[in-house]
């Protein structure tokens, strides 16, 4: 169960904690983020990729609007300071029917809405199925919810180091999760 990088040399050792067979396989992430979708994108759509093997986000969409991560696998992404999927500001992007797992930190980071005029961003997390999130930083959730008029509804989440939604702001919604 351990390991070592020997940076000059480029070389990964392992003393795997059991024998390694054909079903099984080690990974090393070298990649950061493996899909940043930028400011003023509107109106995409990503849609049962597997995602996978990062150490940065997934998948983070800074500014966006009505942008959908919809029926997607992510697992074995993030570290002690990453997650599955962050959301940025922007309005009206939706995560939903996702099938997050094996996360450093929070599986999804959802922002966005004015606190001073109360605007709402109306981002959404729904129907996500989340567990073992938290798996490097031990105060990793679920859901991360900030802002205004953000919403997490019918997730169902699991195995993670401390609590499922976490939240911050005003008139958010949060329900049959």
């Amino acid at each position: 169960g351990e390991w070592y990088l020997d940076r000059a040399a480029g070389t990964l050792y392992v003393w795997p904690p059991r024998p390694i067979d054909n079903q099984h396989e080690i990974v090393a992430p070298i990649v950061g983020t493996l899909i940043s979708i930028e400011p003023g994108t509107s109106y995409l759509t990503l849609r049962g990729f597997t995602l996978e093997s990062c150490t940065g986000e997934a998948v983070t969409l800074h500014g966006t609007f009505h942008c959908t991560i919809a029926g997607c696998t992510i697992r074995g992404v993030g570290d002690y300071d990453h997650g599955a999927v962050s959301v940025v500001e922007g309005r009206k992007n939706r995560i939903i029917g996702n099938d997050i797992s094996d996360v450093g930190s929070h599986g999804i980071s959802l922002s966005g809405g004015d606190r001073y005029s109360l605007t709402p961003a109306e981002n959404s997390a729904e129907n996500n199925y989340i567990h073992h999130i938290g798996v490097l930083y031990k105060q990793g959730v679920g859901i991360a919810i900030d802002g205004v008029g953000n919403r997490a509804a019918h997730n169902l989440i699991h195995d993670g180091p401390r609590m499922g939604i976490m939240f911050s702001g005003n008139n958010l919604l949060i329900e049959y999760n």
